[in-house]
């Protein structure tokens, strides 16, 4: 058996030398960067799409309106915290939002969001203008004698009142792109899953 002359060696010797740390940085820096797996148990997974789910809308999700930090509900105290940035604020700089989406003026003074409650017809002139409450007790909400009685006084979910409804409610409501609210076009909106 012959030994390498030093060069050979040398030359061997440095690739290890840069080889191992570079796949050693490599394989932590891909492991950071990996997917965490979606949540299995219920809970989580909910609490993963009201927080983090933006039904490929405007930015907004569940938790801009009903934020944990704040006891998932919205006052002007909490409002002025937040960056001109913040998806609550979409009808500030996205010109599609502009007009009859939110009055930017109410919602800072007051935290009052804009609600179409009769429908899309007349944006101009019917809506109402709400306080964003709590949601920590939706759940007896819903269960009630005269069926499920979601949003405030059951006013709040379109179709059956389910909570399913509530939500394709509030999707259509505060996550569209434009005023035009074309499911599959300004939003996508919820499934079973």
């Amino acid at each position: 058996m012959r030994w390498p002359n030093w060069s050979q060696w040398y030359r061997k010797a440095l690739v290890l030398i840069v080889l191992c740390p570079l796949m050693w940085v490599l394989s932590a820096v891909s492991a950071c960067v990996s997917l965490p797996s979606p949540p299995s148990d219920p809970v989580s997974k909910g609490r993963e799409i009201f927080f983090n789910e933006t039904f490929k809308g405007n930015g907004r999700t569940c938790g801009t309106c009903h934020p944990a930090q704040n006891n998932l509900a919205l006052d002007p105290a909490f409002i002025a915290t937040l960056p001109p940035s913040d998806p609550l604020f979409v009808a500030e700089f996205t010109p599609d939002l502009k007009k009859n989406f939110e009055n930017p003026k109410l919602m800072r003074q007051f935290g009052l969001i804009l609600e179409n409650l009769d429908g899309f017809g007349d944006l101009e002139t019917k809506f109402v203008m709400r306080g964003v409450p709590h949601v920590l007790a939706l759940r007896t909400s819903v269960n009630s004698n005269q069926g499920p009685r979601t949003g405030w006084s059951g006013d709040g979910a379109p179709g059956d009142g389910s909570l399913r409804s509530f939500a394709t409610g509030a999707v259509i409501q505060h996550f569209t792109k434009t005023l035009n609210r074309v499911a599959g076009v300004d939003f996508r909106l919820p499934t079973e899953e």
